[in-house]
């Protein structure tokens, strides 16, 4: 408990801290925006699927 005390009143550390909360917000709006790009990309190749076999491809 007091090395996790510690951590958070050394300037170091919390600065350590710190960019390790920014690390975790990147890395969770690069995941959301993959997902979220993903799931319209995949619209996009059914649609070119759909469309080809259409046109008898």
């Amino acid at each position: 408990m007091k090395r996790l005390i510690r951590l958070f009143t050394e300037e170091h550390a919390a600065t350590a801290v710190e960019y390790a909360v920014m690390l975790a917000l990147i890395v969770v709006m690069c995941l959301v925006g993959i997902r979220t790009l993903g799931a319209r990309m995949l619209n996009v190749w059914v649609q070119g699927k759909a469309d080809m076999n259409a046109a008898g491809f």
